[in-house]
């Protein structure tokens, strides 16, 4: 999902046009594999989905107006306990996503 400008969010200002610079040079690190953890998003407000991959973690929640990747699995979102990802993130924006699902033992919670 990409949204021009900025946004404001918890901790500061995030600008769009930077993150999508980012995905545009393919700046951004990536890891690849089956993840070691998911924990879906809950239904109450505030709660966030949390996954992990290769030691590396990330949350992120579906109402967020935010410039970088946050479609939860409740949203219908591609990310499930049993998906093999790769992911181009920085810092914990996903900034690119791939998914093979149904390829990898489901993920603990």
């Amino acid at each position: 999902m990409m949204v021009a400008g900025t946004v404001a969010v918890a901790g500061g200002i995030i600008d769009a046009g930077y993150l999508h610079d980012l995905r545009a040079r393919g700046a951004f690190d990536v890891v690849e594999g089956c993840l070691s953890e998911f924990h879906p998003e809950g239904s109450r407000r505030g709660d966030e989905e949390r996954i992990a991959v290769g030691g590396v973690h990330f949350s992120y929640r579906s109402y967020e107006a935010i410039p970088h990747f946050h479609a939860t699995e409740a949203s219908g979102g591609p990310i499930h306990p049993d998906t093999r990802v790769s992911l181009g993130y920085n810092g914990n924006d996903i900034l690119r996503v791939e998914t093979i699902d149904h390829a990898c033992p489901r993920a603990p919670g």
